[in-house]
C-alpha cells in the first residue's frame, strides 16, 4: 500500500469537512502538530480525511540526493558543483525576463550574489523583511545568484537583468519558525499577494506597449 505522510493538529478538533481541513487551519492560538507515516488504502485515505484534527495528507514522494557531479580544480574554483550538476553552464537559457517567486525565510539583499537584482519583499510573519535565517538567502543565490568572488554560484543569473520584468525576483517571506496550522495560512496569503502582484505587471506592461 501507497505511504502517507499525515499532519495533524492535536490541539483542538475542528468541524471542517475533508475538503476545508487546510483553510480551517487556524492562526489565533498554539498548535500541537504531530507528522505520522502510514500506509493507507484508498479506503483509508478517506476515512483519515474526515479526522478533524488531519489537517494535511500526501503520498510519501520518493527523493534521493543528487550525486557531486566530478569537476577539475580550476573549474571547480570558478563554478560550484550544483551548477555544472544541472547542466546551467552549458545552456544557453539564462532566465532572462522570467520573474522568481521565493516562499522562504527571507533574503538578504545586500548579498553581492544580488548586486544589480531587483527586489520586492513582502513579511506574511510579522518580523520585518530580510532574512535572520539564512536558507531564503542560500536558496535564491542557488537559483539567481550572481559569481561572488569569481566563482559562479547562481543557476539563472540572467533573472532581475535591466531587461527583465519590474520585479523579477520576488521575495515572499513565511518564516516557518515550526510545523503549525499559522503557517498555512501565511503560505496561503503569500502565494495570493506574489499572484496579485505578477498580474499587475502583466496588465501595466500591456497597457505600456
Amino acid at each position: 500500500m501507497p505511504t502517507y505522510a499525515i499532519l495533524r493538529d492535536l490541539s483542538t478538533a475542528s468541524t471542517a469537512g475533508p475538503f476545508e481541513a487546510v483553510a480551517a487551519a487556524r492562526e489565533d492560538g498554539p498548535s500541537e502538530p504531530r507528522v505520522d507515516v502510514e500506509e493507507l488504502s484508498k479506503e483509508d485515505v478517506r476515512q483519515v480525511a474526515r479526522d478533524p484534527q488531519v489537517r494535511a495528507l500526501a503520498p510519501i514522494m520518493p527523493t534521493r540526493l543528487v550525486e557531486p557531479a566530478e569537476v577539475s580544480d580550476a573549474a571547480a574554483s570558478t563554478t560550484a558543483w550544483g551548477v555544472t550538476a544541472v547542466g546551467a553552464d552549458t545552456s544557453d537559457r539564462t532566465g532572462t525576463g522570467v520573474d522568481v517567486a521565493i516562499l522562504d525565510t527571507g533574503i538578504d539583499a545586500g548579498h553581492p550574489a544580488f548586486a544589480g537584482v531587483t527586489l520586492v519583499q513582502e513579511d506574511f510573519t510579522g518580523s520585518g523583511n530580510g532574512d535572520r535565517k539564512g536558507h531564503g538567502t542560500h536558496c535564491a543565490g542557488t537559483i539567481l545568484g550572481r559569481d561572488v568572488d569569481g566563482t559562479r554560484i547562481g543557476v539563472a543569473r540572467g533573472v532581475g537583468k535591466p531587461s527583465s520584468a519590474r520585479f523579477s525576483a520576488t521575495m515572499a517571506q513565511a518564516n516557518p519558525t515550526g510545523c503549525s496550522a499559522a503557517f498555512s495560512g501565511r503560505s496561503s496569503r503569500a502565494r495570493a499577494w506574489y499572484r496579485y502582484r505578477s498580474s499587475s505587471t502583466s496588465r501595466t506592461s500591456s497597457r505600456s506597449r
